[in-house]
């Protein structure tokens, strides 16, 4: 009995692992991302926080300061286009700024 139980166990081991690493899965993840409203500071910060960097390791990636990250994430100041391509690609994420906040109209 003890030996089926360990076995169920790792099989619903097993299918959680897979369903996290699923490409479905990880592209509903990056269109929730897109389809973020919040602030760009806000969207880095999430992205960063889910692909467990610190804010001293993105910084060092991103080829900038933990100041400049901190400031950007606070919302203290708006990143560049080209910056926030650079996060992109080492998150591995969208960052939408057609709806932030970060972009207000006037």
């Amino acid at each position: 009995m003890f030996k089926i139980i360990l076995a169920i166990i790792f099989v619903i081991t097993v299918l959680n692992t897979l369903q996290y690493n699923s490409p479905i899965l990880k592209e509903k993840i990056q269109v929730a991302q897109h389809n973020d409203k919040s602030s760009i500071g806000t969207q880095i910060k999430n992205a960063r926080l889910h692909r467990r960097y610190s804010q001293e390791d993105l910084a060092r990636e991103a080829g900038t300061n933990l100041y400049q990250i901190d400031r950007i994430e606070n919302d203290n100041i708006t990143p560049t286009i080209e910056f926030i391509i650079k996060i992109q690609d080492i998150l591995g994420v969208e960052i939408s700024i057609e709806d932030s906040k970060s972009f207000a109209k006037t």
